[in-house]
């Protein structure tokens, strides 16, 4: 919909569910790139399919530009050479591009900054009103679901602005009374080259939606907020409008028209945050910290 709707976009689906939409329909992959010929792939089926369908388009000689919706791949195990195509090939960290996020890392970026306390949550079950909570996607560890994944723009967004990671300490999984077989709390106490201390609490919990993280630097405490759509430092506060597709939009933009843009995630990039999300889900199991 965004793609067709912005820019000159002939925009085809490939898709194993039987779909009525305005768009041409393929349902397999020889056939959409026999006939259809994309210059842009966007891969947005579930997380343990992308290795997958990766493997799938290798086989298939395609060598055209690909966006992988997040997280790249559902393990670490699934990581591998893909030669000189990853110059082509970019993670679906759209939050990078929202102006909330931007504004704070300016600020950062004249700043050291001590320690880090990031949370998000919201109820699962007020994710997608209109369908079942626990036929969904998120619902299903199998299918790579859970809110370590789920909500992984926290820990993308937090290593790409601090420099990677060091180390990590991970808590988390299945404490609620939801009915899913995946993880529903998570948190992780990372160690980054910029910031000593980042505390990132993920959960499918919290009754009120919220997403907004603190940091304690040298200029005072700075506070970004994803659903108030605004960043206080000091006595200081940048308001933003910011619409549902904005992020998106922008984020297919760059992929399209500037692919040397800096906000896009790199497939290095997103391949450290399954390494991160592996190291904290080993950490959670062992009960101990897991260094690079």
């Amino acid at each position: 919909r965004i793609l067709a709707a912005n820019g000159d976009h002939d925009v085809a689906v490939l898709s194993r569910r039987d779909v009525v939409m305005p768009h041409r329909c393929f349902d397999a992959l020889t056939s959409a790139l026999e006939v259809w010929r994309p210059e842009y792939v966007v891969i947005a089926s579930g997380t343990h399919e992308h290795r997958g369908v990766l493997d799938d388009l290798d086989d298939l000689g395609y060598d055209g530009i690909v966006l992988v919706e997040k997280p790249l791949f559902a393990d670490a195990q699934d990581i591998r050479d893909t030669g000189d195509l990853t110059d082509r090939r970019y993670v679906g960290y759209n939050l990078r591009f929202h102006p909330v996020l931007l504004q704070a890392q300016t600020l950062l970026a004249e700043a050291k900054t001590f320690a880090v306390s990031v949370y998000v949550g919201q109820d699962l079950r007020q994710w997608r009103p209109t369908s079942d909570y626990r036929k969904s996607y998120s619902a299903d560890r199998r299918r790579g679901g859970g809110v370590l994944r789920d909500l992984s723009h926290e820990v993308d967004y937090m290593t790409w602005m601090f420099g990677g990671w060091r180390s990590v300490m991970g808590a988390g999984g299945k404490f609620s009374d939801l009915e899913i077989d995946s993880d529903d709390v998570f948190s992780l106490l990372v160690n980054t080259p910029k910031c000593p201390s980042i505390n990132i609490q993920l959960n499918y919990l919290d009754s009120n939606l919220q997403r907004v993280f603190r940091a304690q630097t040298s200029r005072g405490t700075l506070i970004a907020d994803f659903v108030q759509n605004k960043v206080q430092l000091g006595d200081k506060t940048w308001n933003f409008q910011v619409a549902n597709d904005d992020t998106y939009i922008r984020q297919h933009a760059a992929v399209l028209n500037d692919r040397d843009n800096n906000l896009l995630c790199t497939w290095a990039q997103g391949e450290d945050v399954v390494r991160l999300i592996s190291a904290a889900e080993m950490s959670a199991s062992k009960g101990v910290r897991v260094c690079r």
